[in-house]
Formats: C-alpha cells, sequence, structure tokens
C-alpha cells in the first residue's frame, strides 16, 4: 500500500458541520476537535467560529438551541450524527463575536439517562429483546450485529463482509432474570449484559443504527503509516508521535471463579483460567499444575515480554452465572491489562489517508523504523481537530490486533 502526495495535503479535507433541525450548513471554523474512542460510549465534538463580516451570529445564535440535531461530515462523508449539549457566545473588542458549539453523539441519551427501576426481564427473554427495551425508550429501533456497513459509510470505500465472520445472532442471546442496580444508567445496564457475551455497544454515524458486535481484528488494511530514514522518506505521512511498550501491570495468568465457595477459588462451582498473550514466565506452568481440574486457555504470541516470575490474579466474579460468561470476564479482564503492552500516538496531517477518513475499528499497516513498529495495528480512537497554531490533524491511538476482548 503506497501513500499518495494528496493522502498528505490537508487543505484537501473539507469538514462540514450540518444543522440538521435549523436546514444550514457550518464550513468555516477557527477551531474544532472531535473525538471517538471505542472504548467510550459517545463521541464528543467542539466547533468554534468567529465573525467573518457576514453577520453569522444572528442565524447561528438565533436558530441554534440545546438538543439540536446536527451531523459531521469529512468530504461529503458523514462521520457521526448527534446533539448540541451546550453553546457559548463571547464577544471583545479585538475578536469580535465567537461561537462555540458542543455537543457528543445520539447514544449520549441513554448514557445520560437511567433505566427504569421498575423493569423487569424474563428468563426467556434475548439479548436482542432486552436491548430493543432499553433502547426503544430513547429512540432507537434498528440493531446490527457487524459494524461493516457502517465502516463503509465512513471512509467511503466498501470491504464485502467475510463468510466466516458471520456471528451468533442478537435474538439467540439468552440470559438469566435480570434486574438493573439502583440509579443504573441505561447505556451502563445494557453494557454490562452484552459484555456477558462478549459483546461491546456503540451507535452508528448515522445515528440511528446501534451496533452490538466485537472489535474486528480480521479484516484487511484500509490505512499506512510510515515514518522511514533515506529515499523511502518520501512516502511518509508520520508528522510526530511514537509506541510505548509497557511491561507494568501484565498479569501472566488470570483466574477467575463464581457460584459458591464462599469467596474461596478452591471451592466454587465455575472457575477458569485465561493466560496473557504479551506476557510469559518460566514457572507460570508450575501454577497451572496445582489446578489441574481448572481449564486454561490463550497462548504466548510473538510480541511478549518475558519474566522471571510469573504473576497470577484470582478475580471473583458474581454476575457470571455460566462458564461461558466466567470466560468472557477472564478474557475482558486479561484485555485491559494486554491492551497496554504496546500503544501507538500518531499525528498526520488532515483527516484522510488516500481519500478514506481515518475510522475506529479498522487496521492500519505501520512501519515505523524510528518506533521500532512493523505491523499491522487497530485503530482504537481518532480525534479530528483544527486550530490557528496547529492546523488541520488526526491523532490516532493504535493498538495491537487480538488484544481487546469483551
Amino acid at each position: 500500500m503506497t501513500i499518495t502526495p494528496e493522502a498528505r495535503n490537508p487543505e484537501l479535507d473539507s469538514v462540514t458541520l450540518k444543522l440538521v433541525d435549523v436546514g444550514g450548513d457550518l464550513k468555516t471554523f477557527t477551531e474544532y476537535s472531535y473525538n471517538e474512542n471505542f472504548l467510550t460510549p459517545t463521541d464528543g465534538f467542539s466547533f468554534t467560529i468567529a465573525d467573518d463580516g457576514n453577520e453569522f451570529d444572528s442565524w447561528v445564535v438565533d436558530q441554534i438551541k440545546i438538543g439540536s440535531e446536527v451531523a459531521l461530515y469529512v468530504n461529503d462523508k458523514i462521520q457521526a450524527s448527534g446533539y448540541v449539549d451546550a453553546f457559548e457566545i463571547r464577544n471583545s473588542r479585538s475578536g469580535g463575536t465567537v461561537v462555540t458549539i458542543e455537543g457528543r453523539d445520539k447514544l449520549s441519551t441513554a448514557v445520560d439517562g437511567h433505566i427504569d427501576p421498575r423493569i423487569k426481564f424474563k428468563e426467556s427473554d434475548t439479548l436482542l429483546q432486552i436491548l430493543e427495551r432499553v433502547f426503544g425508550e430513547f429512540g432507537f429501533s434498528v440493531f446490527t450485529e457487524t459494524n461493516e456497513a457502517n465502516r463503509n459509510i465512513i471512509t467511503g470505500a466498501v470491504r464485502g463482509l467475510k463468510a466466516s465472520k458471520k456471528g451468533r445472532e442478537l435474538k439467540s442471546f439468552r440470559a438469566a432474570q435480570l434486574k438493573p442496580f439502583p440509579q443504573e444508567g441505561a447505556f451502563a445496564f445494557a453494557s454490562r449484559i452484552s459484555q456477558r457475551f462478549g459483546l461491546w455497544i456503540w451507535l452508528a454515524s448515522d445515528g440511528k443504527t446501534v451496533v452490538v458486535s466485537k472489535p474486528d481484528f480480521d479484516q484487511e488494511p484500509r490505512y499506512r503509516l510510515q515514518r522511514k530514514r533515506g529515499a523511502a522518506s518520501s512516502q511518509n505521512n508520520i508528522l510526530e508521535g511514537g509506541a510505548r511498550y509497557d511491561g507494568t501491570d501484565q498479569p501472566t495468568i488470570l483466574y477467575a471463579f463464581s457460584q459458591g465457595g464462599g469467596g474461596e477459588f478452591e471451592k466454587a462451582k465455575l472457575r477458569f483460567g485465561q493466560r496473557n498473550p504479551v506476557c510469559t514466565a518460566p514457572n507460570v506452568e508450575d501454577i497451572i499444575k496445582r489446578y489441574p481440574d481448572v481449564p486454561v486457555k490463550g497462548a504466548v504470541g510473538s510480541f511478549a515480554f518475558n519474566n522471571k516470575r510469573a504473576r497470577p490474579l484470582f478475580l471473583q466474579d458474581d454476575e457470571s452465572k455460566t462458564q461461558e460468561q466466567l470466560e468472557y470476564f477472564a478474557q475482558r479482564e486479561m484485555s485491559l491489562h494486554a491492551r497496554k503492552a504496546l500503544v501507538c500516538h500518531y499525528e498526520v496531517a488532515g483527516h484522510t489517508c488516500n481519500g478514506q477518513p481515518w475510522c475506529v475499528d479498522t487496521i492500519v499497516d505501520v512501519d515505523d523504523d524510528i518506533a521500532r513498529v512493523h505491523d499491522t495495528m487497530w485503530i482504537q480512537s481518532r480525534t479530528f481537530s483544527k486550530s490557528r497554531s496547529g492546523g488541520t490533524k488526526t491523532s490516532l491511538e493504535l493498538i495491537r490486533r487480538g488484544s481487546l476482548i469483551f
């Protein structure tokens, strides 16, 4: 994959904030910031416009309201849909009138709002039925188990879904009888339940479709990040940044237990062991042999830290009611450690690479001689920004493929 000269020209990327309720478009900004992190339930944005001599403030300030619907586009490709949370109007003799619009995507309503404590679910209810009742209160009725269509819309580049990636349907997941915690947010409740089945919840760019799925680590790379020396540097597109290698807080093996035992691992009904794919030690097998009846999964990958002694963890999870749920819990807890082993932060010019806006839950081919990263990485977060001092840029956070599990 090569990087075209146009891919390094931020002036070719246009950003539009559509005021859906008003019917107008904002295209000229003194600064803006839009952040999407896979692990953050809602995307946040802030756009600032200044008086250009055309009395912009009269129609923006008069028409924009708290709760107004907006949509963010990059080069006519929709990136997010949300609501205005706040706006500020400032004026000074030297700077004139300045308006800043802040907000989050539409899932913010379910994040802010609590679930009705009277709501009850049957033991026979499927995960889909639960999600329909929870999110239906906030106007969401469309659910999908794959993020592929959303990625195609955001990037404008259509990629097909591999047949082998077809997962279990949401209506096949059946949860035990559930009851919300006191003062529990609607999204928090739905997320807590979906994670029992190894799934995460996020909103598609159209603001209508709720994606209930997993990170896709098996797709082909859509982008390339390069920082090389010599003649090959003409293809470089990394402005700054690098990689952090971190062996801190990396358990060698994690044991999880649930269902009885009075808080004692050896007496619990459900038990499971998960190896750390990025950490190993000579004596880890000795620990595993102590519990020959406990199933252990996971293997050490090609990228791993070698410690002198094993660091085992023993965690209790009363929420897990089945062995499958306990395994998801253990894998998720281990991934919270393993994903920190190698994290890359890069800054690039503009918001696209070879015509495609940078997109979360996609793969990028990284060839960085300075940070010693030569691998395909998964995009966990993106931040589009513009300022008078910094120009138009995108900040990316990357983690290793397979290192985030729910």
